[in-house]
């Protein structure tokens, strides 16, 4: 039977895309949760894969449902459930951290960065094109729909950076040096998306989000530069290429002035960074304490 985006759901398709996300959130776990119980981390693996396991079936036997919704949506419920289960259970020995902040110098630098990402990875598609298998494709942003338009753009930013963000590079960094947390948790954020195509983009997503949080210790920039990524990635990018008739030469330029926008960027955040440290740093320690977590803007 096929449905949705053309993809045949024999048992065999089935059965690989279980595997496939059962590995992909065990080593998840195994990289971050070094203490979790046994019979804790069972559970959590049966989670994801009765979400994953009814979703297909749903699919399979619904053909007037786009398998590639269903799928996505199966993984945002994952990416949430874990999140809750992880902020829900003491034993974990999680605390969520995250503060909300919005600042208008941060704002246009994780605006830019994010653009010069998105453009990174939409140029290096063009030189170097990658094999992509569209059965891999349940975390890409599309726009056919409203329903698409809510879960990937939205729904999916924010269960996405609670989890990895929020979650496993909070885990990360209680066992690794930070720089190594942010580039671990950057790797697993691009593997958990499985499809080749979008590794490379990913990871440099996964860097930047992972760098805002670390040295802000505020998923509200994260968010934001993940929303930009998905929304350039799913709007604009597509929609200029259909006008774009450029050079090798021109292409490597783009590529070379996103990356200086992208350096530029992190030396902005990490000035302003130590600046906030020296002025919490000036005032009494309970006001400090009070507007800021003790690990904020660690090197």
């Amino acid at each position: 039977m096929e449905v949705g985006s053309n993809i045949n759901l024999n048992p065999s398709n089935t059965l690989r895309l279980l595997i496939i996300k059962i590995f992909n959130h065990i080593c998840m776990f195994i990289q971050t949760f070094k203490g979790l119980t046994l019979p804790r981390a069972w559970l959590i693996i049966f989670i994801i894969l009765g979400f994953t396991a009814l979703a297909s079936v749903f699919a399979y036997y619904s053909p007037a449902f786009d398998f590639f919704t269903i799928q996505q949506s199966a993984y945002i419920l994952s990416c949430f459930g874990i999140v809750i289960f992880s902020v829900v259970q003491p034993a974990m020995g999680f605390e969520f951290v995250p503060r909300f902040r919005v600042n208008a110098r941060l704002l246009i630098a994780t605006f830019f960065m994010s653009a010069a990402i998105a453009c990174m990875s939409y140029m290096g598609h063009v030189l170097l094109p990658l094999p992509s298998n569209e059965f891999l494709q349940f975390a890409e942003v599309k726009i056919d729909t409203t329903y698409n338009i809510i879960a990937g753009v939205f729904l999916l930013v924010f269960a996405e950076e609670f989890l990895f963000r929020g979650i496993i590079l909070e885990g990360l960094q209680k066992r690794y040096t930070p720089t190594f947390s942010v580039v671990l948790s950057a790797i697993i954020f691009s593997v958990a998306h499985l499809d080749p195509v979008q590794l490379l983009p990913m990871f440099l997503l996964g860097l930047l989000t992972g760098f805002l949080y670390q040295k802000l210790r505020d998923l509200c920039m994260s968010i934001f530069a993940h929303l930009l990524f998905n929304i350039a990635q799913a709007t604009a990018l597509p929609a200029a290429s259909n006008n774009w008739q450029l050079s090798p030469l021109l292409l490597y330029t783009i590529l070379a002035a996103a990356a200086l926008v992208l350096v530029l960027g992190y030396l902005n955040i990490r000035k302003y960074a130590h600046f906030h440290k020296a002025k919490m740093q000036q005032m009494p320690k309970q006001v400090a304490a009070s507007m800021v977590d003790p690990r904020v803007f660690s090197e």
